[in-house]
């Protein structure tokens, strides 16, 4: 409707200013998160997963600069997507819809925290890797491994897509271009 579209549009992707918080954000969280024997370990990984989330599903207001929770988790011109979402969101909005990362968070939270990354390294990582693709409830059960990536695939040259296979890739379109 056009009262969704209006309130999509009112908020926008992070920009690499507001990622690169983030990213200073995580790198803070490391070290407590890596000292398996701090009391605050778990949580700090815990919120470094968080901010991997943050990174691909919420969106500034427009009116006000202030960062939302989930604003952007299933809009279409943001995220790339599969047919079958673009269909299901046409009919229904966010029902049935899955907001997946293409590399695991948990996976990727685990890299950061056994790598010795500074800030800017931590940016360029997620930059990378931290995305999002909208599928439906159906195709996510296809995806493997669910926790994360295929045996023998490698950070350097890796594809972020890996876990999608050939069928299921070839099903996700890109937003169009400038569209947020």
């Amino acid at each position: 409707t056009a009262r969704d579209t209006r309130s999509m549009k009112r908020y926008r992707n992070l920009r690499p200013f507001e990622k690169k918080l983030l990213s200073r954000y995580i790198r803070a969280l490391v070290p407590t998160a890596r000292s398996k024997n701090h009391p605050m370990s778990d949580i700090a990984t815990r919120q470094i997963q968080l901010a991997l989330w943050r990174w691909t599903a919420d969106g500034v207001d427009s009116e006000t600069g202030i960062i939302k929770h989930d604003r952007l988790k299933y809009d279409l011109t943001v995220h790339p997507a599969s047919r079958k979402a673009h269909q299901l969101f046409k009919r229904s909005k966010r029902t049935g819809l899955r907001h997946e990362h293409i590399v695991p968070r948990a996976f990727l939270s685990s890299r950061i925290i056994a790598g010795d990354l500074n800030a800017q390294e931590i940016y360029r990582l997620l930059r990378r890797f931290c995305r999002a693709v909208i599928l439906t409830a159906r195709e996510e059960k296809r995806v493997t491994p669910r926790n994360g990536m295929p045996d023998g695939w490698k950070w350097k040259n890796g594809d972020p897509y890996a876990r999608y296979g050939p069928k299921l890739r070839g099903k996700i379109v890109n937003p169009p271009k400038g569209a947020n």
